[in-house]
């Protein structure tokens, strides 16, 4: 039976014997216990590219990558599945796509491969239109890859739809229609654990793209947008895996092996829960 998990525990405060007044032998009395608080029961839906995929859990048409490529071959191995079996919580929906960018045409009623389009974004709530308590954010590693200019908006910019270029109004435009479709959750948003590319002395060695620029870098501006407009931030860029164990941790240096999403899995839950 799995144990339940808390969000708040007190350590009881040991108790011993004291001397009382006229020589009297009493207990201690033990400090007030703050009462737990349950997380048990919390729904949640996730918002992600091909990391978050596996076949049968994703919408119709979206593009899946697990587990016909990459090495996680079972859902449980994924690091959601692991997020809803360890906290005991409801998985409303999973939007995500192999291949999606944040960036793109933001009006789009039919294309998975945009985050910030109506599409993607309407895509989150669960049995009969419910709202998620939290939705986790796991995108930008696709705009990463395909040299998508950062930008310069904190997030507090309004942006006009249309084609977006740019990661951080991207960005910030998804988050604007998350907010407004589902008031009522909390939001997280992932940074990007490391990415590699084969080196020569070394199996990995840490991507660049042509605009010289990395993982810590689209995790900066996703770290930046989402503190400015008081949502709450999972750092992947250190949970665990790193460009000396990109080997063991990716298939590719870009896609967790089982090993890679117990490390995914194990940050969340502690932002989740913290």
């Amino acid at each position: 039976m799995r144990k339940e998990i808390l969000t708040a525990v007190g350590l009881l405060a040991a108790t011993g014997l004291t001397l009382a007044g006229c020589g009297e032998v009493r207990a201690k009395e033990p400090e007030a216990e703050p009462e737990p608080v349950q997380m048990k029961g919390s729904t949640f839906s996730v918002m992600g590219d091909s990391i978050s995929t596996y076949e049968g859990y994703n919408p119709q048409g979206y593009h899946i990558f697990f587990p016909q490529f990459g090495e996680v071959k079972e859902v449980k191995d994924t690091w959601w599945q692991q997020v809803s079996d360890d906290l005991e919580w409801t998985l409303f929906a999973n939007s995500s796509s192999s291949g999606a960018t944040v960036t793109g045409d933001s009006t789009g009623t039919d294309d998975p491969q945009c985050g910030c389009n109506e599409f993607r974004t309407n895509a989150l709530a669960g049995p009969e239109g419910a709202c998620p308590d939290r939705i986790i954010i796991y995108l930008g590693t696709n705009d990463l890859l395909e040299m998508v200019p950062l930008g310069d908006n904190d997030g507090k910019r309004p942006v006009e739809e249309g084609n977006i270029a740019l990661f951080s109004d991207a960005y910030t435009l998804m988050l604007d229609k998350i907010q407004e479709k589902y008031p009522k959750a909390e939001i997280y948003c992932c940074t990007l654990p490391h990415v590699g590319t084969y080196g020569t002395k070394t199996p990995y060695v840490e991507f660049v793209n042509g605009l010289g620029l990395s993982a810590a870098d689209y995790g900066e501006v996703i770290a930046r947008i989402a503190k400015n407009r008081g949502l709450s931030v999972i750092d992947l860029y250190e949970c665990g895996i790193t460009v000396e164990n990109l080997q063991e941790t990716t298939s590719d240096g870009v896609h967790p092996t089982a090993e890679g999403m117990h490390c995914i899995a194990g940050a969340v839950e502690k932002a989740l829960t913290e």
